[in-house]
C-alpha cells in the first residue's frame, strides 16, 4: 500500500500506545495552561499495559482544552472508514461538563473538522460518580466509541494525508483514560 505524503496507512491503523518510543515519535501532545495534560499511561489499560489519559481530577482551568495529535494517516487505502477508540471515565459529580471531541485535518493541523464532541452522557460507562483519582480496574469500566462512516466528511475519508485530534475539555470532571484509536473499514 503506497502511504506518500502520509506517515501510515489508515487500513487497519490501530495505536493502542503500548510503545512508548513509537508514541512520543508520532503522537503530538498540546497542552493549553502547562497543568495536567494527556499522557500515555502504563498502569492501566482496556487491553496490553499501556493507555493515554489526563489527570482531569488535579485540573484547576475550567474549559481548557488538551489534544493528542495523531501521526498523517492515508484514509484513501480504506473503504467505508470509520473511527473507534475505547475510553473510561466515571463523573466526579452530575454536573460535570468534560468533553472529549475527535477532529480532523486535511492540511497538517492548520484547520480542524469537528467529527464528533462527546460529553459525559455519551461516554460515561455508568451515571456513579466518584469524587477520588479515577482509574479502570477492569474491561467493564471502559466504553467502546465509534464515528460511523456516514458522518465522517467525504474529504477526511478519502485523503491522502489526514491528521486526527483526540482533544479533552477540562469540566470539574473525573480522569479520561483513551485507549485503542482505530481506523476500521475494507
Amino acid at each position: 500500500i503506497n502511504t506518500v505524503g502520509a506517515k501510515y496507512s489508515a487500513f487497519n491503523y490501530n495505536e493502542s500506545f503500548e510503545d512508548p518510543v513509537k508514541f512520543n515519535g508520532d503522537w503530538v501532545i498540546i497542552d493549553e495552561y502547562f497543568a495536567p495534560t494527556l499522557e500515555r499511561s502504563s498502569f492501566t489499560s482496556f487491553s496490553g499495559s499501556a493507555c493515554l489519559w489526563i489527570n482531569n481530577n488535579a485540573s484547576v482551568f475550567k474549559t481548557s482544552k488538551d489534544q493528542a495529535i495523531s501521526p498523517s494517516l492515508k484514509m484513501s487505502d480504506v473503504i467505508n472508514p470509520s473511527v473507534s477508540m475505547e475510553i473510561a471515565y466515571r463523573r466526579r459529580n452530575s454536573s460535570n461538563t468534560d468533553k472529549v471531541n475527535v477532529k480532523a485535518s486535511l492540511d497538517c493541523g492548520k484547520t480542524w473538522i469537528s467529527l464528533i464532541t462527546m460529553t459525559p452522557a455519551f461516554f460515561a460507562f455508568d451515571n456513579a460518580t466518584s469524587s477520588g483519582n479515577f482509574v479502570p480496574a477492569s474491561q467493564a469500566q471502559w466504553k467502546t466509541v465509534t464515528i460511523p462512516a456516514q458522518f465522517i466528511n467525504s474529504a477526511v475519508k478519502t485523503g491522502d494525508n489526514v491528521k486526527f485530534m483526540i482533544e479533552v475539555e477540562y469540566g470539574g470532571g473525573n480522569n479520561i483514560w483513551i485507549d485503542n484509536f482505530r481506523i476500521n473499514g475494507q
